[in-house]
């Protein structure tokens, strides 16, 4: 209990710090889709195309704050793939849930340069010299931009489509600001999925150390008939 009220501490704490950071003036936002490219990952049936080695392929599911998390990597055909090179990602893209927990958005990092997203969305920055993917990313995480978006959401399926996401505004203060807003948050994230990743296992432990215990202390001789 006291390691779950320590994440949830931290997560508080950095969600609280990070809108504070990108809190930034109305006078430095900007549509979308004047600073990037965006289009929709492959929306068509592929379990046919499904293999044991080939391109990655990441789902919403996928989708974290600010990292990709995969449980089972699934891989594509590369002739399929080849056939869809224009929806591969590349390095430096930022992929945003379309379905579920709508907006999340993390960076495409070299180890998915290449793979292709199921009815994601794709940011493509055009001038990484002025905008950079990660504080875009940070952006598209954060409070303000999760209520903008709910605000665009009509349906109950809480469905992000391409149109609406197009609409979006995003800050685009100067580089070296925006280098140091990631700088920062670089650090708060690192700091909460450290524990996040150390606290399943730290449970696991201590449950196991419990039931050994238990066990023990219940483990009475049968009584004589």
């Amino acid at each position: 209990a006291e390691l779950e009220a320590e994440l949830e501490a931290r997560k508080k704490q950095y969600e609280h710090y990070r809108d504070e950071l990108l809190n930034i003036a109305p006078e430095a936002y900007r549509p979308i889709i004047d600073i990037a490219d965006t289009f929709i990952g492959l929306v068509t049936t592929m379990t046919t195309h499904y293999v044991e080695d080939g391109v990655k392929l990441l789902n919403n599911c996928n989708i974290k704050e600010n990292h990709i998390k995969i449980t089972k990597q699934i891989f594509l055909d590369r002739e399929f793939a080849k056939s869809n090179a224009s929806r591969q990602h590349k390095l430096g893209d930022i992929i945003t849930v379309h379905t579920g927990d709508v907006g999340t958005s993390a960076v495409i990092t070299k180890e998915f340069d290449g793979s292709l997203g199921f009815a994601t969305i794709v940011t493509r920055i055009k001038n990484q010299n002025v905008v950079l993917p990660q504080f875009i990313a940070y952006y598209l995480n954060s409070s303000i931009n999760k209520r903008a978006i709910q605000s665009m959401i009509k349906s109950d399926r809480n469905n992000l489509n391409i149109k609406d996401f197009n609409k979006l505004k995003v800050p685009v203060p100067p580089l070296a600001e925006q280098e140091r807003i990631v700088g920062i948050l670089d650090k708060f994230d690192a700091l909460v999925n450290d524990i996040s990743d150390g606290l399943p296992a730290e449970i696991n432990a201590r449950r196991q150390q419990y039931e050994y215990y238990r066990d023990k202390l219940l483990n009475f001789e049968p009584m004589a008939a």
